[in-house]
């Protein structure tokens, strides 16, 4: 197979801005159909090239035998950004054979949920990890409280608690299941309160035995976390090999977008199936852009493969480039191999001073009025490029300060910007009320959105009431829980029960289809507390009114637009993490505490004074030096840095705490090219 070059001028219509043309480096990605890697500094248009070439691709499938592309990247915003630039000019991108998904969702549909189904005889409830906790709960509280194994759930903290962290491995070389406490093998610690001296070790295997059992029985009633679905699909390769030849036959072009972003395990499950001859793997993305990896802060889980490069940014001015630069974490992806470094491409004709803000709380209003001050000094409000948006972001969003540390407070973006009002996706996903199910409803959507996750809110709710259903299977009663299709199938059995059930759907849908969400809330909760419980007998508890509520909450958005007069400039202010990816025509970086320290703090030290030499400052990325921090915090703060100082076009903007200046930081930063702006002083 090859790619028509031609068609690379037609994706320049539709995917770069007018006059604009992809350059021989990136020509080369686009034409190329070998397995090997693409590592590419921000905003260098790797995404927009791989958007290319998927382009030119889909002018020819199906390929042989009915084969497609497969997709796959770490975030739903990630795949959704590919479906709104290429659903239109290549629809066949989008349907079978091919699949543009997350890495989870190609785990779910092609492994886990398949294999699920044909192990238990059933399928599988609810992925969610409320859920899950939900059901670890019930079941601990079936223990008597003086059993030892209860002692340690009442008296250990949720986030060490080994009976909410325990995961299911599947051990491949010996054919059986191990408990972990991740999808790759990582040894279940069970602590014991340290007054339990005797017959420690007898406890620690009794209480592994208890957990084990837990882990079947949650897993045999169809309730999972996501991380149980790799262990399915783990298990299901192993016993049934045959699964990789027929994914390779429908895959044998396959696309990683977003790789820093995954996972060991991951990783290692697109490699086992697809890391072969005869498919065409290509993994793209940024290893120092890796802030959203589980391994030790600093760390990238994915090693690059013969990788191609591309080193030149077109988002950045040569300015901002060279600030950027030095807080490049790894500058090779293999031994021995030539280092690279950001190149900035964009013309800025202004060449603006990147500038230091120095803050302290008693000022903070002022940050972003200096901001707004410094984008109206450049007149980038009325710039081509303030089509991007004018971004302040921070690293850590919820407020923390140590009581016994008042002079030294270590703020966080709440504190600093009363305005934002952060609210996780996280918390938002875990659906740990009616009003998380009703907000997450995409509006506008179609009616069978709406409907799916209304039924997924009363099958919850059946769930937390103790609700169950019997099903045979091989002539054994087995409990399961309620899912959709089966709560429908039992409101369905009688006339009035039915046109309950149809009735509460119908006039939830409208309402939500009206964006009236307290209609909604009100007509869901009151069929689940008559209706429901009335169908299948149950009573309602106080889980259950907890999760239902007294009134409709509505959610708070992740990202504050600041919009105080029609004639104001608009602020975003949101997360390094919501910015990856984004592009910004000026950019506020605020530093934030981590760890009881700001980033500079991690990344400007000191060395010791002697008897003949005085105390002097250590080499720092800010200074422009290419280091690499001895410490784990100070890598995830250079790693934070360097995605946020690389989303600007124009003003890049850095807000520090002003007491950790000192003259000879100031005067070094000065050579640098930066402007300095206290805050705290008066125009």
């Amino acid at each position: 197979m090859e790619i028509n070059a031609e068609l690379i001028n037609e994706a320049e219509e539709f995917l770069l801005p007018d006059d604009c043309h992809f350059d021989d480096e990136r020509r080369e990605f686009i034409l190329s159909l070998d397995s090997r890697d693409l590592v590419a500094v921000p905003g260098s248009g790797k995404t927009t090239a791989l958007q290319a070439k998927l382009y030119c691709l889909s002018k020819s499938l199906p390929f042989d035998n009915g084969a497609g592309i497969l997709v796959l990247s770490h975030t739903n915003a990630a795949v959704e950004e590919i479906k709104s630039r290429l659903a239109f000019t290549a629809p066949q991108l989008f349907s079978y054979p091919c699949a543009v998904v997350t890495v989870q969702e190609f785990v779910d549909r092609f492994l886990a949920l398949p294999y699920y189904t044909a192990k238990y005889k059933s399928s599988i409830v609810a992925i969610d990890e409320t859920r899950y906790y939900e059901a670890v709960k019930r079941y601990m509280f079936g223990f008597n409280r003086h059993d030892y194994a209860r002692i340690i759930w009442d008296n250990v903290q949720q986030d060490s608690n080994p009976y909410l962290k325990a995961r299911f491995f599947y051990d491949v070389e010996h054919d059986r299941t191990l408990l972990s406490s991740s999808p790759q093998f990582n040894e279940l610690k069970v602590c014991l309160p340290p007054s339990w001296i005797r017959d420690r070790e007898e406890r620690i295997s009794h209480v592994k035995d208890i957990i084990f059992g837990m882990k079947t029985t949650i897993m045999e009633d169809g309730i999972l976390t996501y991380d149980d679905c790799y262990y399915l699909a783990s298990e299901y390769i192993a016993k049934h090999p045959n699964v990789i030849n027929y994914l390779r036959k429908r895959f044998p072009i396959v696309f990683v977008d977003e790789t820093q972003d995954l996972k060991k395990y991951q990783l290692d499950i697109i490699s086992r199936i697809f890391n072969d001859p005869s498919i065409v793997l290509q993994r793209v993305g940024d290893h120092n852009q890796a802030i959203f990896t589980s391994g030790r802060e600093g760390d990238c889980e994915w090693l690059p493969q013969n990788p191609r490069m591309l080193k030149k940014s077109l988002r950045l001015s040569d300015t901002i480039a060279n600030i950027v630069n030095p807080f490049m974490l790894s500058r090779t992806t293999e031994v021995g191999e030539e280092e690279y470094s950001v190149v900035g491409a964009q013309q800025n004709p202004q060449n603006i001073r990147p500038c230091l803000m120095l803050y302290d709380m008693e000022h903070k209003e002022r940050i972003k009025d200096r901001f707004k001050e410094l984008i109206c000094e450049y007149n980038l409000q009325d710039n081509s490029d303030a089509k991007y948006g004018f971004h302040v972001i921070g690293w850590n969003a919820s407020y923390s300060i140590k009581a016994a540390d008042e002079e030294r407070p270590k703020p966080r973006m709440e504190e600093i910007f009363p305005e934002y009002r952060h609210h996780s996706t996280a918390r938002m996903n875990s659906r740990a009320s009616l009003s998380d199910y009703i907000n997450l409803i995409q509006l506008p959507a179609t009616s069978k959105e709406i409907k799916d996750e209304i039924m997924a809110a009363i099958c919850h709710a059946i769930s937390i009431a103790g609700g169950f259903q019997t099903i045979n299977v091989a002539g054994v009663q087995i409990r399961r829980h309620y899912s959709p299709t089966s709560f429908a199938a039992k409101a369905k059995e009688n006339p009035d029960s039915g046109n309950e059930y149809e009735g509460v759907l119908y006039r939830a849908v409208s309402c939500l289809s009206k964006h009236d969400l307290d209609g909604a809330y009100t007509l869901i909760k009151g069929y689940i507390s008559g209706g429901v419980l009335r169908l299948l007998g149950l009573r309602s508890n106080q889980a259950l009114q907890s999760f239902l509520g007294d009134n409709f909450q509505k959610a708070n958005n992740d990202i504050v637009e600041d919009i105080e007069a029609a004639d104001s400039i608009p602020i975003d202010i949101s997360t390094v993490h919501s910015a990856k990816g984004q592009t910004h025509c000026a950019t506020l970086y605020v530093e934030t505490s981590f760890k009881g320290k700001f980033e500079s703090e991690w990344l400007i030290t000191k060395k010791k004074a002697t008897k003949t030499i005085p105390e002097r400052l250590n080499a720092s990325p800010f200074f422009g030096d290419c280091v690499v921090p001895t410490t784990d915090a100070g890598k995830h703060s250079m790693k934070m840095i360097y995605v946020g100082f690389s989303r600007p076009r124009q003003l890049l903007c850095y807000a520090s705490w002003k007491s950790l200046w000192t003259d000879e930081m100031l005067r070094k930063m000065d050579e640098r090219g930066w402007r300095i702006i206290d805050t705290t002083k008066d125009n």
